[in-house]
């Protein structure tokens, strides 16, 4: 938590590098894409740390409540060989495999 929290906080400190501050509204269509482009790179990485950092709360609190393990999708026990590698997964992999192939429009 600690390190993921760090790293949002350098994200957010850093800012814009210098060379990538967007140029004046009728600047370089090339330069306002670069700018535009990394800034959205920066948002994005920011989110990820973000999205981390709430499953690792949630994770803290399932450890408070007992239910840690415990996949919220099926009830059932998340594989202890998933929970090595992502302590904060929330879904075991059948159910987390079975929601990526309905998000790309694999499964009805």
């Amino acid at each position: 938590r600690q390190q993921t929290a760090h790293e949002l906080e350098r994200i957010v400190a850093d800012g814009l590098p210098s060379e990538t501050k967007v140029p004046a509204v009728f600047g370089d269509r090339g330069e306002v894409a670069g700018a535009v482009h990394e800034l959205s790179k920066r948002t994005a990485l920011g989110q990820g740390r973000i999205d981390i950092l709430t499953a690792i709360e949630r994770a803290i609190e399932k450890v408070d409540n007992g239910s840690y393990g415990i996949c919220d999708s099926c009830g059932h026990p998340i594989e202890s060989e998933r929970l090595e590698i992502l302590p904060y997964a929330s879904q075991c992999i059948t159910c987390k495999s079975s929601k990526q192939r309905i998000n790309r429009g694999g499964a009805s």
